[in-house]
């Protein structure tokens, strides 16, 4: 019997076990989208094979398919992801962080072919709930609706989280706080996560204002970066949340999640969240273009005792083929 794989746009080591799943076979035919893609097992810097490299994969309850927004080699990679599951005969459900949840009838519309295909971007009020470029997402989207692959919504109510990072929880109204998810999971080594990802950000964009102390005023006493904070810890919230109660719909499912790198690495964010509600394993994917990526993925221990991440995924020329 197949397994259903649950993908969502999310712990146990990646490879505890080499055992092949159920549904996932040795000789089944590799895809072309494979060839010169590189596998790579972050804790050892091991090559793998695609057959192996998705065998273990599949021996996880959740995969995360971490990405930088926009990025081309990030959205290759998904679909390098979510194909060659499907090719080795993995039923899959695509969830993303890009969507609010409140868009999910109109999400289930589109992958039914209710809609032209023309009317995507309309449909889920792209621009309102996401704004970054589609080019490199809408062939996920239609990936999905050409093999009639089921995509849900994961997100936060659109400009909660915005609101939050201006005013602070505290300066919400009674209405807005009726819609925060339990907000009781941070902790020091999540903070220091976000703290460093924040500095990064202002250096590149040369900024020096997201200190602790910087900009109270609306927060009602609240930093800054205390209300950053804040928000950050909504979308994951809201994010694990909903992986959960979906998990717990599919019982026997695997869940992949796309979302963003700042959600994922070192299993953070979503991942711990999602773990401590369903006590599933999970593996983290990251991509890049380059190998050479392998450098600072190894744990430093600064940030808790897991890698950036697990599997490294490097898409080779046959993974631009998947482009619709």
């Amino acid at each position: 019997m197949k397994r259903t794989l649950l993908i969502f746009a999310v712990l146990t080591p990646l490879f505890a076990g080499c055992a092949s799943v159920g549904g996932v076979q040795d000789d089944v035919p590799r895809s072309s989208y494979e060839d010169g893609t590189t596998f790579v097992e972050l804790a050892s810097g091991e090559g793998l094979s695609a057959q192996v490299a998705f065998e273990r994969l599949a021996d996880h309850r959740h995969i995360y398919v971490g990405e930088h927004h926009g990025d081309p080699v990030s959205h290759r990679a998904q679909l390098l992801v979510l194909e060659g599951l499907r090719v080795r005969g993995v039923s899959v459900v695509v969830g993303v962080e890009w969507l609010p949840a409140s868009v999910q009838l109109r999400l289930d519309s589109w992958v039914r072919g209710d809609v032209p295909r023309e009317a995507l971007l309309e449909t889920v009020a792209w621009r309102q709930n996401w704004g970054h470029d589609p080019t490199h997402y809408v062939p996920i989207f239609h990936w999905a609706r050409e093999h009639g692959v089921p995509v849900r919504a994961l997100g936060a109510p659109t400009g909660l989280a915005r609101r939050v990072g201006r005013v602070g929880l505290s300066g919400l109204s009674p209405e807005e706080r009726s819609q925060l998810p339990p907000m009781t999971s941070a902790d020091p080594a999540h903070r220091s996560f976000f703290d460093a990802m924040m500095a990064r950000v202002a250096h590149a964009h040369g900024g020096h204002g997201h200190g602790h102390g910087h900009g109270h005023g609306h927060g009602g006493g609240e930093s800054l970066m205390d209300r950053y904070y804040s928000a950050q810890l909504l979308r994951d919230e809201f994010m694990a949340a909903n992986v959960a109660s979906a998990s717990q719909g599919v019982p026997e499912g695997v869940v992949v999640i796309l979302a963003g790198r700042g959600h994922v690495d070192y299993g953070l964010g979503i991942p711990q969240r999602a773990q401590a509600a369903l006590g599933a394993p999970y593996v983290v994917v990251l991509s890049s273009s380059e190998r050479s990526e392998l450098t600072g993925l190894a744990n430093s221990g600064e940030f808790g005792e897991r890698p950036m991440g697990d599997l490294l995924l490097v898409p080779g020329s046959g993974a631009g083929a998947l482009e619709p």
